[in-house]
């Protein structure tokens, strides 16, 4: 008599919690749900991913990092594209100059003071793009190595999770089964 008085209250109890509890559907979507204590949560999906609020935030900010490096890098990208195409437009005129000088044979000299006060603005020129890009560089030396650093705590992070979930699935397997053999003890 007392299992069966049992049994009812603890079908009661599931049924009174359930009912209680908000249910919340989770398709195979990219969607986050937000679940609270005692929500019932129906999975549509073949895997689904449980993490807490502060660990979210701190995934998020990583990303949020992530993609503001992502922009710099790409930044930085397009000024050493521009800079690279500058130095081929000197390159080019230094080519027109000399190919100048080589039909020239008889240049005077005042077209030789032009031609080294171009010469010397280009090479300045050179040095400032040649500077610029060394400094470009090293910054993205810097963003690969912070890039890098990120990956690793991502995948840090990715691997604690799994590993937890794997913890939980068999906390819950072996509270599963001590309900399982309670109910047939009970029985």
């Amino acid at each position: 008599m007392n299992k069966r008085i049992t049994l009812i209250l603890l079908f009661v109890l599931v049924t009174a919690s359930t009912m209680f509890g908000q249910a919340v559907k989770f398709t195979g979507t990219k969607d986050m749900v937000k679940v609270f204590k005692g929500d019932l949560v129906m999975i549509e999906a073949d895997t689904a991913y449980i993490i807490n609020k502060k660990r979210a935030m701190i995934l998020n900010s990583q990303l949020d990092e992530l993609q503001k490096v992502k922009v710099m890098y790409n930044s930085l990208t397009d000024e050493h594209s521009e800079l690279l195409a500058i130095i081929k437009d000197a390159q080019k005129y230094l080519n027109k100059i000399l190919k100048r000088l080589e039909k020239d044979g008889t240049i005077t000299v005042n077209n030789l003071d032009t031609i080294l006060t171009d010469f010397d603005r280009i090479l300045a020129d050179l040095k400032s793009n040649n500077k610029a890009l060394t400094q470009t560089n090293n910054e993205m030396k810097q963003t690969i190595a912070r890039l890098e650093s990120n990956i690793k705590e991502l995948k840090k992070e990715a691997k604690w999770i799994w590993w937890n979930g794997a913890a939980d699935k068999l906390f819950a397997l072996a509270g599963g089964i001590g309900i399982g053999i309670l109910i047939g003890v009970l029985l």
